[in-house]
């Protein structure tokens, strides 16, 4: 699957100026059918080299699933809500995705 991304707003804060924090958010697109175990995702090409990332939080995509960001692996892992009261659990291999999010993505 091939997924794309950029970097929509920037936000500086912390109170340390050797240590800035940055709190960026980048618009990531799906096109195509989703990889078991997530796709690759690196975003620091399109918000800046020589950053850390710190967190990036859950969140829901355009189309109802769940975007999670796997640090360990560096991926981008997508979770659908079968039931209205069972878990999440990952997309299936292969399933064709066609939604977007807006994730933030915490840097030092």
């Amino acid at each position: 699957m091939a997924i794309t991304f950029t970097n929509t707003a920037q936000a500086v804060s912390g109170n340390q100026p050797s240590a800035p924090s940055f709190g960026d958010r980048v618009k990531v697109d799906w096109a195509g059918t989703y990889t078991t175990g997530g796709d690759d995702f690196d975003p620091l090409p399109a918000i800046g080299k020589g950053k850390t990332i710190v967190f990036i939080p859950d969140q829901l995509m355009s189309d109802g699933n769940l975007a999670v960001y796997d640090r360990a692996n560096a991926k981008l892992k997508v979770f659908e809500f079968p039931t209205s009261v069972g878990p999440a659990t990952e997309v299936a291999g292969s399933t064709a995705l066609s939604g977007s999010a807006e994730l933030l993505v915490l840097t030092q």
